[in-house]
């Protein structure tokens, strides 16, 4: 089954920055400099705001498919246009034509467009 985040994922701001992920449940990404390489999971919905908090941060904002990025280890080097929010992705929504990024307490922190050559 073909998952709508199947495919590569860029930032605008930085076209070095992108996150990949693949039928076989493997993600591929950078902020520009840093690689990250981790595995993905189908989720249909996101966690609470924090671990044991009462907050849910499910949104009905859109219909696309959900996924969470486990985590992984990456390296810490700084470049100019970095976005490091790329690599510390944690689940991911698509949107539309947007790949909706959200971090460890689900907090959105940045959007990817596909990228069609890649």
């Amino acid at each position: 089954m073909t998952h709508p985040f199947i495919g590569t994922w860029r930032s605008e701001a930085n076209p070095k920055a992108f996150l990949r992920f693949t039928e076989d449940h493997q993600v591929q990404g950078s902020d520009g400099i840093n690689r990250l390489v981790t595995t993905w999971d189908e989720d249909g919905t996101i966690a609470s705001a924090a671990e044991g908090s009462d907050t849910d941060v499910s949104t009905d904002k859109g219909t696309g498919s959900r996924a969470t990025i486990r985590p992984a280890m990456t390296t810490l080097m700084a470049t100019p246009n970095l976005q490091a929010w790329v690599t510390g992705a944690r689940s991911v929504e698509v949107r539309g034509d947007e790949l909706v990024v959200f971090d460890i307490r689900s907090h959105e922190v940045g959007t990817l467009r596909r990228d069609d050559a890649g």
